[in-house]
């Protein structure tokens, strides 16, 4: 089964392979509730929440929106995920919820859609303006300039 999602508007394909929940190793080797280190996230997945041993249901079928739940287990924890198509101008997006009974230890869990389109730099908001980054290369510390001694 391949998976597409087609833009109509433009004509082009927008994924270049499967949108998957993966999960990642995640041990940090400082302050492991809430740091992410670089060689850990850029590594490749431990595990993929694959399609053997799925449920379906379809949980709508009407003349405005269906939806298909899909559930399954990974590694120790459990997935449930809604998909949802609406009809009209709310059909110009694919609605996907998750609930998600996390037990898989030293491990993180990503949604993964590799897209056709890429860009090296990202625009972030803050409340004081936009600062831009690249994307793919690992946190830069900040540097601040050299103190005139006058403290």
């Amino acid at each position: 089964m391949s998976q597409a999602i087609f833009d109509k508007s433009i004509g082009k394909e927008l994924l270049a392979g499967p949108v998957r929940l993966a999960i990642s190793y995640d041990n940090p080797q400082q302050w492991p509730a809430w740091n992410m280190d670089w060689d850990q996230e850029t590594g490749s997945a431990k595990s993929l929440c694959k399609r053997g041993r799925q449920r379906f249901r379809v949980v709508e079928n009407g003349p405005v929106r269906v939806a298909l739940e899909v559930s399954r287990e990974t590694a120790g924890s459990g997935f449930l995920q809604t998909i949802r198509l609406s009809a009209g101008d709310a059909g110009k997006r694919v609605e996907i919820g998750n609930v998600i009974d996390w037990n898989t230890r030293e491990s993180n869990l990503k949604a993964t859609f590799p897209l056709t389109a890429s860009n090296r730099l990202a625009t972030y908001n803050w409340d004081i303006g936009t600062i831009q980054r690249p994307t793919a290369e690992p946190r830069k510390s900040l540097k601040c300039p050299p103190t005139s001694g006058l403290i």
